[in-house]
């Protein structure tokens, strides 16, 4: 029997694999006698079977911290204690119903009655009215983004060689979001000078440049695997150009879009590395979402608006997880 396990209880606690550390942290989801589902920080389910259960161990962190990455994550626990730790199949296989646009609706109605207008949405997403700020307020991430990146000031910054105060804004900026997990900024953290300088423009490229959003990703991540020795993962390659430039861009979490996609886009896959075509079905796939929550006179400020909408749509209806136990 596969049971869910419950992040209420008060042994939280969070893993990592002994072997794969740039994995990330790790919530355990579920478990049955001879598996165990984990939920990584980037939001992919990890599924080990007995013999590597060794391989994850608990490690320490301060409860604060870990409070949070089970909240950051309780999207793709939900779904993934839902499905009880079936793993998604190939479209032309047997799998779990996608959720309607209309469930996704109904979902996110019962939690914001009044939409993205609604007092609890406005304050816990776009952080109006909150009386201190957390990572999934968007509104001072976009405004400190836009302050940050203008082209003015990296244009300045650049001609100075001010590569070090670049560096830093961005690393400080991207902690105060919960947009990119922190397995994927690990790799910035303690940068020669070299590196930093290489990051500096890669930025400024990738938020300014003249080619098409696509096309920039693609050099970003290609830039990025050569001058850091791995690729960046996708919520780090497309957090900085959505929150300069949120109706433009979509931040891209991998669980997330392969859930959205089992609806819109049958077949579809998303590789590790960012690349151009895989970023434009994204985007596209979100820009539909748009229009479709516009139709129903849904009125969603930004694309960030819209990550936020699939987010909490696309957690597990309870009555469909209790009846799955």
């Amino acid at each position: 029997m596969t049971q869910a396990l419950s992040d209420d209880s008060t042994d939280l606690a969070v893993f990592e694999h002994k072997k794969r550390r740039e994995w990330g942290l790790a919530v355990l989801a579920w478990e049955n006698r001879d598996k165990r589902g984990y939920v990584f920080e980037n939001g992919q389910l990890r599924v080990l079977v007995q013999a590597f259960f060794s391989m994850m161990r608990q490690v320490d962190r301060p409860t604060e911290e870990v409070r949070a990455l089970h909240e950051t994550l309780r999207p793709e626990l939900d779904a993934a204690r839902a499905e009880m730790g079936s793993v998604t199949q190939p479209a032309h296989r047997k799998s779990t119903s996608p959720v309607s646009f209309d469930d996704q609706l109904a979902r996110f109605h019962a939690t914001f009655p009044k939409g993205f207008q609604d007092e609890a949405w406005v304050q816990q997403h776009r952080g109006t009215g909150a009386s201190r700020r957390v990572g999934a307020h968007r509104d001072p991430s976009v405004e400190e983004a836009q302050q940050q990146l203008d082209p003015a000031v990296l244009d300045k910054r650049v001609a100075g060689e001010e590569y070090r105060a670049i560096f830093d804004s961005v690393l400080a900026l991207l902690g105060r979001t919960d947009l990119v997990p922190a397995s994927e900024l690990a790799v910035l953290r303690g940068a020669e000078p070299g590196n930093q300088r290489a990051l500096a423009l890669m930025v400024a490229e990738l938020v300014h440049g003249s080619g098409e959003a696509g096309a920039r990703l693609e050099h970003f991540s290609t830039s990025f695997h050569r001058t850091f020795g791995k690729p960046p993962g996708w919520q780090l390659a497309t957090a900085l150009p959505t929150l300069y430039a949120p109706d433009a861009w979509i931040v891209v979490r991998p669980a997330m879009f392969r859930t959205q996609a089992k609806r819109m886009v049958p077949g579809f896959s998303l590789p590790k590395t960012p690349g151009a075509a895989a970023y434009r079905r994204c985007l596209a796939m979100a820009q539909n979402v748009r229009s479709r929550l516009e139709e129903r006179e849904e009125t969603p400020r930004d694309l960030l608006d819209v990550y936020d909408f699939m987010r909490e749509s696309l957690r597990a209806s309870p009555k469909r997880a209790a009846a799955k136990k």
